[in-house]
């Protein structure tokens, strides 16, 4: 692969990776928004969470360019090493073994440290893999070029959040 191939690789990962972590962060804060006990309503807190969204991009910017830069895009090269050592191709399930190899350790310590309770040390890192991984696993079909296969998946992502979040609406009255 030549230095102008791998570089257009790597700014589609970046891309897509900073994207699926961007619209990843409402997912995350949605609930919290939410399940505000002073609300009067859930209409009335909609309105608020549309209007934080453009802050998302601003304060977003420096902790997703990290995540993708020291997580996401060394999980996904890390990935296509082991598929080729170990299965002679890549295969897209080495990203979620990858991510969780690699923030075992972090969640390990923050529950050893004391900075967490075990259970909640672990729960983190179990939100941590799923989220990241899934950013991992986009970015990896990013660098095929595959936009058509990204925008299916995406859509069918938010449809799915979509779903879940309106039935915890529902449940929660």
């Amino acid at each position: 692969m030549s230095s102008g191939e791998w570089k257009l690789h790597y700014r589609r990962m970046t891309r897509v990776s900073l994207l699926v972590l961007f619209l990843e962060t409402p997912v995350i804060l949605a609930p919290n928004v939410l399940r505000d006990p002073a609300a009067e309503s859930v209409d009335s807190m909609v309105v608020p969470l549309v209007v934080l969204l453009p802050f998302d991009v601003i304060l977003g910017a420096l902790p997703g360019a990290l995540l993708t830069y020291f997580v996401v895009l060394p999980a996904v090269g890390l990935s296509e090493v082991l598929g080729h050592r170990f299965g002679g191709r890549e295969a897209w399930w080495w990203v979620p073994v990858v991510m969780a190899g690699g923030l075992a350790p972090l969640g390990a310590l923050a529950a050893l440290a004391g900075l967490a309770a075990p259970l909640t040390a672990l729960l983190t890192w179990c939100v941590s893999v799923i989220l990241l991984g899934v950013a991992a696993l986009f970015a990896r079909i990013a660098r095929h070029g595959l936009l058509v296969d990204i925008a299916l998946w995406g859509t069918l992502m938010w449809l799915s959040v979509g779903t879940l979040c309106l039935a915890v609406l529902h449940f929660a009255e």
